[in-house]
C-alpha cells in the first residue's frame, strides 16, 4: 500500500492549487508543500544526513512544520517532535537518549535550546527557522533556496520507522514510541473513516505537532483526504472562536481544558459554531456536563475519544448522536480489539475495573531505548513501561501482540468503555483500591472548588494516605475543615483525604492532564 509520502505526492497532483494549509494570512496549496518538502529532503542530503538519522523538531504551529516533517520523512529520517513546554531535564534526556543528529528549531526557542545543549554530550546539527539566532546554525530558508526540488524516486517501506513520539511524562519519565509509515497511514485512514472526513473539511489545528492528536489526525489524516488545515499558533479562547467563525471551520480538535474555557465564555452566540460538524476531544477524562453543555448551548456534538502514543493516535471514540455518562470514551474503531484485564491477565467483562489492552494495526513498533529500538514482536511488553514477566505464561502470546497503555477502564452495559484513571495513580489503602478520579469528582462537586488533583503520599510512619490539591473558583473561599466535613458526608472513611492543600495552579502537560509526579 502507498505510504504517507506517496499519498502526498499523489494528492499534490489531484488537489494541486487547493489549500492544504491556512495560517494567519498565508495560504499554502498542496503543490507547494510537495515542492518545499522535496527541496528540504534534498537539503538534508546536502547536509550529510543519512537514512534512519533522528531529527528533532522544536517548532510551534507554523507552516515550516509541514515542510520539515514531510521533508525528513522523504529523506528516510526519523522525526522526533518536541515541545518547548517540556522541562529542560526531559528535553536533555530525549535528545541524548535518541542520539539526535539534527534539531530544527524556532528562533524564539533559542535560549532554552542553548541551555539544553550545554548539558548533552552530543553535537547535533542545527537548522533555525525565523530571525537569525546567535547560536551556530544553518538557516532554514537558506538551505531550502540552495536545494533543487528533486522528486523522491525511492519511497520508504511500510515498516520503515518514521516518527518517535514521546509521552508527556504525566506519571513517569517520557518514553519514545516508534511509529512506522504503516502505523501512520493506518491510523490516518481509520480516523478518516470513523469521522467521515472529506476534502470539503476545514480542520482547526491548534495542538502542537508533538501531540498524538495533532500528529495523525491533523497532519496526516487531513493530508490523506485532501482537507484544509486551519493552523493556529496558540490557544486563546476568544481568538480561536473568531478564527473558527471567520474561516468557516468544519471540525475542531482539542483537549478538555480548551473546551471548558470556551464553554465558560459569556454571551457566546451559537452562530460562532454554525459551520462546525462536530468537535473531537481527547487527552484526559471528560465529564458529561462539558459534552452535553455544548449540545445544549450550541447544538454542537462533541466526540469523546481515547488514544495514546503507543497506538499512534485515537483508537476509541463515542458517536456524534449519543448522550454520555461521565468518563465514557465510547467503542473501539473497526479493526481494533480491546480487552480489560485483571492483574493476572484474565479478561474482565461488564463492570470489572482493570487495565486496558489494545490490539490494532496502528500499534507502535516498540519503544525507543537509547540507540536501539525495542520491538514488540521480539518480546512482550507493557506500554506502562514495566515488564510483563509477572503475568502468567498463558498470556505471553497475548502480550506480544497487545499494548498496555497503563490506563484502568471498564465496560458498561451498552458495550462502551469508561476511563477510570491511570494504573500508576491507583492508591492502595490497606488493600482497598482507591481511584483518585472518584475523589477528584467529589471534591469538584463542592461549589467553591474549581479543580482537584489527588495523589497517594506516605506519612511519617510510612502509611499510604490521600492528599488533595485544590484550586478554588475566583472570589470563593473555604477552609480545610469545611472541605474535610464535605468529604465526610460524601465519601467512606478510607477514601477521605488526610491532607488538603490549596494551590493557585497545577502542573499540566499539553493534554491538560495534571502531571502528578511533580506533586509528590
Amino acid at each position: 500500500m502507498a505510504t504517507i509520502i506517496e499519498i502526498l505526492n499523489n494528492n499534490a497532483g489531484i488537489f494541486c492549487n487547493k489549500p492544504i494549509l491556512h495560517y494567519k494570512n498565508i495560504i499554502v496549496p498542496y503543490s507547494e508543500i510537495l515542492d518545499f518538502s522535496d527541496k528540504f529532503a534534498q537539503a538534508l542530503r546536502n547536509l550529510n544526513f543519512q537514512p534512519n538519522d533522528n531529527i528533532a523538531l522544536l517548532l510551534p504551529n507554523i507552516p515550516e512544520v509541514f515542510t520539515a516533517y514531510f521533508g525528513c520523512l522523504k529523506a528516510r529520517c526519523r522525526v522526533i517532535p518536541l515541545s518547548i513546554q517540556q522541562r529542560t531535564y526531559d528535553l536533555r534526556n530525549i535528545i541524548e537518549q535518541s542520539n539526535v543528529k539534527g534539531i530544527i528549531f524556532w528562533d524564539k526557542f533559542e535560549r532554552k535550546l542553548e541551555n539544553v545543549l550545554k548539558q548533552v554530550s552530543i553535537h547535533p546539527a542545527l537548522i533555525q527557522v525565523g530571525n537569525r539566532a546567535a547560536i551556530d546554525s544553518h538557516y532554514f530558508s537558506d538551505v531550502l533556496e540552495a536545494s533543487e526540488s528533486i522528486s523522491i524516486s525511492e519511497y520508504p517501506e511500510d515498516e520503515h520507522e518514521a516518527v518517535i513520539l514521546y509521552s508527556s511524562g504525566t506519571t513517569a519519565n517520557p518514553k519514545g514510541a516508534i511509529l512506522t509509515h504503516a502505523n501512520i497511514r493506518e491510523s490516518a485512514q481509520a480516523i478518516i473513516s470513523r469521522f467521515e472526513f472529506t476534502s470539503n473539511d476545514k480542520i482547526v489545528g491548534i495542538l502542537p505537532v508533538n501531540h498524538y492528536l495533532s500528529q495523525t489526525l491533523i497532519l496526516n489524516a487531513a493530508l490523506l483526504c485532501g482537507a484544509e488545515i486551519l493552523l493556529h499558533p496558540q490557544f486563546k479562547s476568544v481568538e480561536i472562536c473568531k478564527y473558527i467563525q471567520r474561516n468557516k471551520a468544519t471540525v475542531f480538535v482539542g483537549i478538555p481544558s480548551m473546551y471548558r474555557e470556551i464553554l465558560d465564555l459569556p454571551d457566546l452566540s451559537p452562530e460562532v459554531f454554525s459551520t462546525l460538524r462536530f468537535g473531537i476531544v481527547s487527552g484526559s477524562p471528560v465529564d458529561s456536563v462539558l459534552v452535553n453543555g455544548y449540545r445544549e448551548k450550541f447544538g454542537l456534538p462533541i466526540i469523546q475519544s481515547y488514544g495514546c502514543i503507543e497506538t499512534t493516535s485515537i483508537i476509541i471514540s463515542t458517536g456524534r448522536n449519543e448522550k454520555y455518562s461521565n468518563d465514557e470514551i465510547g467503542k473501539p474503531f473497526p479493526g481494533v480489539e480491546v480487552k480489560i484485564t485483571d492483574e493476572d491477565g484474565s479478561e474482565l467483562l461488564y463492570g470489572g475495573i482493570g487495565e486496558i489492552a489494545v490490539k490494532s494495526p496502528t500499534n507502535m513498533k516498540g519503544y525507543f531505548n537509547g540507540s536501539q529500538s525495542e520491538d514488540i514482536n521480539d518480546d512482550s511488553f507493557s506500554a506502562g513501561g514495566g515488564s510483563t514477566s509477572g503475568r502468567p505464561p498463558e498470556t505471553e502470546q497475548l502480550q506480544a501482540e497487545w499494548v498496555y497503555p497503563g490506563d484502568l477502564c471498564k465496560w458498561d452495559e451498552n458495550g462502551n468503555i469508561e476511563l477510570i484513571g491511570h494504573k500508576e495513580e491507583l492508591i492502595d489503602k490497606g488493600h482497598f483500591p482507591v481511584y483518585p478520579k472518584e475523589i477528584e469528582s467529589c471534591l469538584e462537586s463542592h461549589p467553591a472548588v474549581k479543580e482537584a488533583a489527588v495523589i497517594g503520599v506516605y506519612d511519617a510512619e510510612h502509611i499510604k494516605e490521600i492528599k488533595a490539591f485544590l484550586i478554588l473558583h475566583q472570589d470563593e473561599s473555604v477552609t480545610i475543615d469545611e472541605i474535610a466535613a464535605f468529604c465526610s458526608e460524601k465519601l467512606p472513611k478510607y477514601k477521605r483525604p488526610k491532607y488538603i492543600q490549596f494551590v493557585d495552579t497545577l502542573p499540566k502537560n499539553l493534554s491538560g492532564s495534571v502531571i502528578k509526579r511533580f506533586l509528590k
